[in-house]
């Protein structure tokens, strides 16, 4: 019979490499930013003030577009999770605020880890056992690399730790 929690430390253990893939990536992506971000301004100065304030507005207004398309989503799913978590106030501002500090720290946007704290809320999880507990849901998902997804792997975690009768604390 396939051990539940034997699996899940596998994952873990696989999603630690995959981790600092992924942060190296992150910061090669940021250092390729800045080129971009001093490459634009110099051609920007090139350009004459009127054009680039004229391409500057036309991005500058594409991405508040975008950004704004982002974060209705964003709020959408967060209220819904929130529902379902039976959070209040502060405590959706601290599943809000996880939400954006895990999507930095892994590859799931925030939307995506909000699907992963729905998830864990269903299972009865209460707001101080979701936020101590996605990370490691978090984890298996990207250490199953596509195979599940965040939902699943947040309900494969709590069945492990409800049929191991573990706190939600243990399972990081």
């Amino acid at each position: 019979m396939l051990d539940p929690i034997g699996v899940v430390f596998q994952l873990k253990d696989r999603a630690s490499g995959q981790i600092g893939k992924l942060q190296h990536r992150f910061e090669q992506l940021h250092g390729t930013s800045d080129r971009v971000t001093k490459a634009f301004n110099a051609h920007a100065k090139r350009m004459g003030q009127g054009m680039s304030l004229m391409v500057g507005g036309a991005v500058g207004g594409n991405m508040l577009r975008g950004l704004a398309n982002d974060a209705t989503t964003f709020e959408a799913a967060l209220t819904k999770m929130a529902s379902a978590a039976r959070a209040g106030g502060p405590e959706v501002q601290q599943l809000s605020d996880k939400a954006l500090e895990l999507g930095v720290k892994f590859e799931f946007s925030p939307d995506e880890t909000i699907m992963g704290m729905k998830a864990l809320a269903s299972a009865g999880l209460n707001v101080r056992q979701i936020l101590t507990s996605v990370p490691s849901a978090l984890q298996l998902a990207s250490a199953a690399a596509g195979e599940i997804s965040i939902p699943q792997a947040a309900e494969t975690l709590t069945a492990a730790m409800k049929g191991y009768g573990m706190a939600a604390e243990n399972s990081g």
